[in-house]
């Protein structure tokens, strides 16, 4: 926490990432798009729901980056406005990316999948899933 400079504590991203996270439902969870392919990926299990979470709100993140920038390229506002939305978009992008390393990070503590010739990756249904980088 820091001060924002008008005598008030604002609250850090991280200090309210945990409180973000657990308020996503079950049911709202975004499952990734693609199936296992089985020339290639070896199954290791499915990911737990704190990663599954993780995932969709770096999903809802890049999302609202995205809108963001629409927003801004059609703004009727002033450039400082735009300039606001910009910047805004910049950091939402920064944290998506960030949620995204972290989730890898995590899943590949879980499964002990850090050997630098293996990757890791997320299949329809959350299933994890390892593989020679090639």
């Amino acid at each position: 926490m820091n001060d924002s400079g008008n005598g008030r504590v604002r609250t850090t991203w991280l200090a309210m990432l945990k409180d973000s996270l657990s308020m996503i439902d079950e049911s709202e969870l975004y499952n990734p798009d693609n199936d296992v392919d089985e020339s290639v990926d070896t199954v290791l299990g499915t990911a737990p729901l704190e990663e599954r979470r993780m995932l969709t709100y770096a999903e809802r993140l890049e999302e609202q980056a995205t809108r963001m920038l629409v927003d801004a390229r059609y703004s009727r506002e002033g450039s400082e406005e735009k300039e606001k939305m910009v910047r805004k978009a910049f950091e939402l992008t920064a944290k998506s990316s960030l949620l995204r390393d972290m989730m890898w990070a995590n899943l590949k503590d879980q499964f002990d999948c850090w050997a630098p010739h293996l990757y890791i990756g997320l299949r329809k249904d959350f299933v994890v899933v390892t593989g020679k980088r090639g």
